[in-house]
C-alpha cells in the first residue's frame, strides 16, 4: 500500500505529460473511429483511468465514456476536468455493467498490476459487458524491449509480472473473441525509417509499450468496417530489429570483403608493375637504413681515422674548433663503443686480466677497479653505469691501478689479445691500432710481453703525451 499521493507524483515523473500521452493515444482512433459509426450511441468504460488522458478523447470523438480508479489523486484532476468518473474497483465495477452494454472497456497499464486469475476474470466479464463487434483494449509495458523487461518495468513498485505478447493475446483470443491483434506502440519514429541498426536500437528501441486490441464477434459487414485497422502492423518488435542489424552487419562484412579484394587486386597489380621492379633497390636501401642506428653508422668511419695518428689528430683539431659535434661525437661514440665485447672475451678478461692498487693509490680506486671486474650486468663485463671495458681500462690507470694479466697467454689466446688491444689503445690513445700493429703488439703479449710493458710504451710515445682527446669518465 503506497502512501497518499505516491502514484500521482511518481506518474507525472516517469509516465509523461498529459500532452505526451494524448499524442500517443491517437494511435488508437482506426479503431474506435469506425465502431462510433456502427454503434450509436458509442459508450466506453476505461478501466483504471488514471489522470483521464483517455477519457479526454473520447470525449473529443464524440464518446459517451465513464471512468473508475481506486486513486483519489488521479480521481480529483479527473473530476477538475470534468470527467465522469467513479471510486471504484475495477473488477467490480465491469461486473456490475449490464451485458452487451458497451462499444469498449479498455484499461490501461492495468493488467501488469494483477493476479493473473482477476486478469482472467476481467478478459471474461468485457466480453459478457461488451456488444457485438465491440473492443477490448489492454495496453501494458512490453517485455519484448530488452531494457523495458529488465529495468524499467520494475520501476514501478506496484508492478507484480510481466506479461508477454503472446501470452496476454491468447488470453482473449481462449475466452471467445473472434479476433485479436497486438500493437507495438511508442518506439522512437526515427528508427522505422533507419537502415543503420545498432546493438543499442535492438537492447533500447523495441516498442516499449503493446496492447492487444480484442474485438468481439458480430456480423460479417460490421466486422469488415475494422478489417484495415486490424491488418494493419503496428510498431516495433524484437526480431524484426535484430534482424535489421544483422542484415546491416552482414553489409559491412560485405563491403569490407570487396574492399579487402580490391585493395589486393590493386597491390598484386602494382607489384608486377615495371616502376614497382625499378625501385626494388631504393626500398632495400631504405629498409635497411630504417634499421641502423646512427651509432653503427659512425663505427666504420671512426674505425678508419682512428687507425690512422695523422688523422686523428687533424679530426681533433677540427673537433675543438667545434665543441657541439665534437661533445655529440662523443655521446654517440660511447653510447656504442667499439670494439664490441662478448661472452667469450670477458670470460677471458676475468681470468687473465687482474687490477690491483698501487701503495700508493686511494681506496675508491681499488673498489671501482674491482666492480669492473667482478661486476657481469646482463651477461656483459661493464661498469654497473654501463661503462666500456676501454674506458675502465682508463679509469683504474687514472686512478693508479696496477693492470697486469694473471698467467702468460697462448696462440688461442690471439683473438683475445688482439681485441685486449685495441682496448688499450682507445684507453689510452683514443683510437684503434693499425692492423699491422694490433697483430704485432698481440703476437708480443702471446710471447711474453707483459701488459704493463705495453701500456708502459704507449704511454711513453709521443701521440700519447700531445694528444687532446681524453675519454671523458
Amino acid at each position: 500500500m503506497t502512501r497518499p499521493g505516491f502514484y500521482r507524483a511518481f506518474e507525472d515523473r516517469y509516465r509523461g505529460s498529459r500532452e505526451l500521452i494524448g499524442q500517443r493515444l491517437l494511435a488508437y482512433l482506426p479503431f474506435i473511429q469506425p465502431l462510433q459509426a456502427l454503434h450509436t450511441p458509442a459508450t466506453a468504460l476505461d478501466l483504471g483511468c488514471g489522470r483521464g488522458e483517455w477519457l479526454e478523447l473520447l470525449r473529443r470523438e464524440g464518446w459517451q465514456a465513464q471512468g473508475v480508479d481506486l486513486d483519489a489523486d488521479m480521481l480529483a484532476d479527473c473530476t477538475a476536468r470534468g470527467l465522469n468518473v467513479a471510486h471504484a474497483d475495477a473488477l467490480s465495477c465491469l461486473r456490475a455493467q449490464a451485458d452487451a452494454s458497451l462499444s469498449v472497456v479498455s484499461a490501461f497499464h492495468v493488467a501488469e498490476h494483477l493476479p493473473f486469475e482477476a486478469l482472467q476474470a476481467l478478459v471474461a466479464q468485457a466480453l459478457r459487458v461488451l456488444r457485438p463487434g465491440g473492443l477490448l483494449i489492454l495496453e501494458t509495458p512490453n517485455p519484448e524491449n530488452l531494457v523495458v523487461g529488465t529495468s524499467g518495468f520494475y520501476l514501478d513498485p506496484t508492478h507484480l509480472r510481466p506479461l508477454p505478447p503472446r501470452l496476454l493475446a491468447f488470453l482473449p483470443e481462449h475466452q471467445g473473441f473472434a479476433r485479436v491483434c497486438t500493437l507495438r506502440l511508442n518506439e522512437p519514429p526515427a528508427l522505422h525509417a533507419r537502415t543503420a541498426i545498432g546493438l543499442i536500437d535492438v537492447l533500447h528501441g523495441v516498442s516499449p509499450d503493446y496492447a492487444i486490441v480484442a474485438q468481439k464477434a458480430d456480423a460479417p459487414e460490421t466486422m469488415a468496417a475494422l478489417d484495415t485497422a486490424f491488418a494493419t502492423p503496428v510498431g516495433l518488435g524484437l526480431s524484426e530489429l535484430a534482424q535489421r542489424h544483422d542484415h546491416r552487419l552482414a553489409e559491412l562484412e560485405h563491403q569490407v570483403n570487396r574492399l579487402l579484394a580490391q585493395q589486393h587486386q590493386e597491390i598484386q597489380a602494382l607489384r608486377a608493375s615495371w616502376s614497382w621492379r625499378i625501385t626494388a633497390p631504393l626500398r632495400s636501401a631504405q629498409t635497411w637504413m630504417q634499421g641502423v642506428s646512427p651509432e653503427r653508422l659512425l663505427q666504420l668511419p671512426l674505425r678508419f681515422v682512428l687507425r690512422r695518428p695523422r688523422l686523428t689528430r687533424a679530426l681533433s683539431q677540427v673537433l675543438g674548433r667545434l665543441p657541439r659535434l665534437r661533445s655529440w661525437l662523443g655521446m654517440r661514440w660511447r653510447a656504442a663503443p667499439a670494439p664490441a665485447t662478448g661472452d667469450a672475451f670477458d670470460r677471458f678478461v676475468q681470468h687473465k686480466l687482474r687490477i690491483t692498487p698501487r701503495p700508493q693509490s686511494p681506496r675508491v680506486g681499488l673498489e671501482q677497479a674491482r666492480r669492473l671486474m667482478d661486476e657481469r650486468v646482463t651477461g656483459q663485463l661493464l661498469h654497473s653505469a654501463q661503462m666500456p671495458v676501454h674506458q675502465g681500462l682508463w679509469l683504474a690507470l687514472k686512478q693508479h691501478a696496477q693492470v697486469s694479466l694473471t698467467t702468460d697467454l697462448t696462440d688461442s689466446d690471439r683473438t683475445h689479445a688482439e681485441l685486449l688491444v685495441r682496448h688499450v689503445y682507445l684507453a689510452l690513445l683514443k683510437r684503434y691500432p693499425h692492423r699491422d700493429d694490433e697483430a704485432f703488439k698481440a703476437r708480443q703479449l702471446i710471447h711474453g710481453m707483459t701488459l704493463e710493458a705495453l701500456i708502459a710504451d704507449l704511454t711513453a710515445s709521443a701521440e700519447f703525451r700531445s694528444r687532446n682527446i681524453r675519454p671523458d669518465l
